[in-house]
């Protein structure tokens, strides 16, 4: 690596990537007198009006529950009439003053901290690395997630957390259970326990899921009303339903997409994949400077691949991706054979989540293109969980840095 790559920061050139794009938002905005909403659109992302979406949500489903209406009830508080379907742990944040008088401050001040625990989580990056995680930060995938400011933007910084306490295995897991419990797709994260020492990481991921079994159990009936009106997209979505749900949609003679159907022959396949993945991937020796990177992998494939596997999920879950990248940047260095599933993952990620940039177009682009990348993807993530499968976890040491220099 050359000096200049070692004394620059690419880190530099992502936040400019991310600032030139918001000024871009403001400059259009203020001289064309353009609607935030409609430049928002132009740019590939469905904005909604007003913004902040998924948080008002939440104020709405606070009001909801403060007039005794039922959870999953069409909510008249809510701009859009939309239910409030998210547990009701998050009603307790009226307390910290949330309210649709305050939803404007805590949304910028969420945005923030998003984008702060990105670079945090990123480390030092050479000036190729800081270009892709620019482009990555601003695409209309990403950006559609703080234009709601939706919740997985307020999981981020958790999940980053998680991260730096890793060698506390009781506070690591006990804010991944945190999240679990706020957004139930967090669950894969406990994926960065499945790793040896087994004598070490098997107590903690049996003890987890015994607390996780209670939670389901003591929260049934909430999240089956929570399950039962979540609403499930051939578009703006990545799954493995995804595909079953668009083809359902091009015969509206049958009726409404079955998404049960979707989702039982789109496990099929993913298995499928993921059994292929598996077969044909490589196996690496395990790193041991290499561990923090391990463990972050680990935290955002188990992420990314619970999003897929529930069926349908928002293009913005891919925020989650951000953690797979410390390892994957390293990966495509090497030598070893999984250098091209790393660079697979990586061109894969990048195509999907500015897709909409490039093509609107719904029907065979969205899904030959688009869902492919989404597919390749997978199947990249899996290949290289098989690879690093080996790889110890560390425990019980002393902590190291959130973003270790890892150039």
């Amino acid at each position: 690596m050359s000096s200049s790559q070692k004394s620059s920061d690419g880190r530099f050139i992502a936040a400019g990537i991310v600032i030139g794009y918001f000024l871009l938002l403001g400059l259009t905005v203020f001289i064309f007198q353009a609607s935030l909403t409609n430049v928002w659109k132009e740019l590939g992302v469905p904005a909604m009006d007003p913004h902040f979406g998924d948080l008002r949500n939440v104020v709405a489903g606070i009001e909801n529950h403060d007039a005794g209406r039922a959870l999953g009830d069409p909510n008249p508080f809510d701009p859009w009439n939309r239910p409030y379907i998210y547990p009701s742990l998050w009603l307790h944040v009226q307390s910290l003053g949330f309210n649709r008088d305050t939803v404007i401050g805590y949304g910028w001040i969420i945005i923030l901290l998003f984008f702060g625990s990105s670079f945090a989580l990123l480390g030092k990056l050479t000036s190729c690395e800081g270009i892709f995680t620019g482009l990555f930060l601003i695409s209309p995938a990403i950006m559609t997630g703080v234009e709601r400011c939706n919740l997985d933007l307020v999981l981020f910084p958790l999940i980053l957390a998680a991260l730096a306490l890793r060698r506390w295995p009781a506070a690591s897991a006990a804010l991944i259970l945190l999240t679990t419990a706020l957004k139930i797709h967090p669950v894969g994260a406990f994926l960065a326990f499945a790793a040896p020492p087994w004598r070490k990481t098997f107590p903690w991921l049996a003890g987890v899921f015994g607390l996780l079994l209670l939670y389901l159990l003591s929260n049934w009936n909430e999240l089956a009303v929570i399950s039962a009106h979540a609403q499930h997209y051939p578009f703006y979505t990545f799954g493995s339903a995804v595909c079953g749900l668009w083809l359902a949609q091009m015969n509206p003679t049958n009726g409404p997409p079955d998404f049960a159907a979707a989702f039982f022959w789109g496990s099929l396949f993913l298995l499928a994949v993921g059994v292929a993945a598996v077969r044909f991937s490589s196996k690496m020796s395990p790193e041991p400077r290499w561990e923090w990177e391990t463990y972050s992998f680990r935290l955002g494939a188990g992420l990314y691949l619970a999003l897929f596997a529930l069926g349908a999920n928002n293009d913005y879950g891919l925020v989650f991706f951000l953690f797979c990248l410390p390892l994957l940047f390293r990966l495509r260095l090497s030598t070893n054979p999984t250098r091209w599933w790393a660079i697979s993952a990586l061109a894969c990620s990048l195509i999907y989540v500015n897709w909409d940039l490039f093509s609107e177009e719904y029907l065979l682009r969205h899904m030959l293109i688009k869902q492919t990348m989404a597919w390749g993807l997978t199947t990249s993530l899996v290949g290289l969980l098989n690879a690093i499968r080996s790889w110890p976890v560390t425990t019980g040491a002393a902590i190291s840095p959130i973003g270790a220099e890892s150039q």
